[in-house]
């Protein structure tokens, strides 16, 4: 099971992070900002595998409902991979305003202008830490008590 150590760099500990894992930990995260966080959702159409949505947060307010798609890859995504991911806009009934990606930490120039002509946010795995280190906070004693509090969050994608 994921668990975060307060005490270790939070870098070191996102940058060695496999697909599952690496998911878990971007879900844990959006389940922590007050998102409901959906896994593996599979896009289909006649019964074929269109696309893939690793994480699909939404958050009902009484006036709106915010959604985000997260497609998280270990490694670089490839140009069919950006592709088939912003294809969920024209499959999907109800569209997802929000295209997000994280791929490796080095990303080409060419792979960040594709993804941003495909509407997508194409990041670099390693700033999935922009979400965390806010929870986290930055003093060792609240930094502690909160990655605790995180570790639970992601506890429940370990299931």
């Amino acid at each position: 099971m994921l668990t975060l150590d307060p005490n270790a760099p939070l870098a070191d500990q996102i940058r060695d992070l496999g697909g599952a894992h690496f998911e878990h930990l971007v879900a844990a995260a959006y389940l922590h900002l007050g998102y409901f966080p959906f896994r593996n959702i599979v896009a289909t159409v006649q019964k074929q595998t269109a696309a893939e949505i690793d994480v699909l947060a939404t958050m009902v307010t009484p006036l709106s409902e915010v959604r985000v798609a997260v497609e998280c890859k270990g490694e670089t995504p490839s140009f069919n991979d950006l592709r088939k991911f912003s294809s969920l806009d024209r499959i999907l009934k109800d569209p997802i305003p929000k295209l997000v990606a994280y791929g490796d930490d080095d990303l080409r120039a060419e792979h960040l202008k594709f993804a941003g002509l495909l509407g997508i946010e194409l990041h670099r795995k390693l700033d999935v830490r922009k979400l965390i280190l806010p929870i986290l906070g930055g003093e060792t004693a609240i930094r502690r008590g909160r990655a605790s509090l995180f570790n639970r969050y992601l506890a429940v994608f370990a299931l």
